[in-house]
């Protein structure tokens, strides 16, 4: 029970709620959501239900396992924390337009360059003109992906739905002010003192798109 009682707390801090707002959101008893994270009772099946229509991997909730689709083999949490992200390799002044994987925050392994919705156009010499601090990235030819904040309390300031453009190169060479992180299956944006044992770091952030200037996908 220990165990699903802290699965629950992380899926729901995944989607970025409260207990309060949760129940509120989900339509559940808040005494059933408390209840529940602390171990105290099972998810029924109507609470699991709501939690699969969010986008909450039920077996991983239950069982502590993810299924791969590709294979139909469980996984563990261990091994989806060590799943790479991968970005694309350019050189920032070319003025051609580059499109650069972009991972869903609450499902980066969906991630497909076929699909229109994993990809985000980006023009890198407005980039070099105005946005890309080099000191950051080490390299002008880093590897470069894009996400979407879903936390705002852990991102150091960046309003929850912020592009944000990160090097997933790994080189440990530099300091961030903000990273990229693997917390289960979801993506989140943090700093390195919020860092806890379980997350995994896959890049450090260039740069976070103010709302003027944040392409879209397409």
């Amino acid at each position: 029970m220990e165990g699903l009682a802290e699965r629950l707390r992380e899926a729901r801090q995944r989607l970025g709620l409260t207990q309060a707002k949760l129940a509120e959101e989900f339509g559940i008893p808040y005494r059933t959501v408390q209840d529940g994270e602390l171990g105290h009772s099972m998810p029924g099946a109507k609470v699991l239900e709501v939690y699969a229509r969010h986008n909450v991997d039920v077996n991983w909730l239950l069982t502590g396992k993810q299924v791969n689709p590709a294979d139909g083999e469980s996984e563990t949490p261990t091994e989806r924390l060590t799943r790479p992200i991968k970005g694309k390799r350019f050189r920032i002044r070319s003025r051609k337009l580059v499109r650069i994987p972009h991972y869903d925050p609450l499902d980066p392994d969906s991630f497909n360059p076929e699909n229109p919705d994993s990809v985000l156009s980006i023009d890198p010499s407005r980039l070099t003109a105005y946005n890309v601090d080099y000191a950051l990235l080490g390299r002008e030819d880093a590897e470069l992906a894009t996400t979407t904040v879903i936390d705002e309390r852990a991102s150091n300031g960046l309003k929850k739905g912020t592009l944000v453009l990160f090097d997933t190169s790994e080189r440990g060479s530099f300091l961030a002010d903000r990273l990229v992180l693997r917390d289960g299956k979801s993506l989140a944006v943090s700093t390195m003192e919020l860092v806890r044992q379980k997350q995994t770091i896959l890049g450090r952030i260039a740069y976070a798109f103010t709302p003027q200037s944040q392409p879209s996908l397409r």
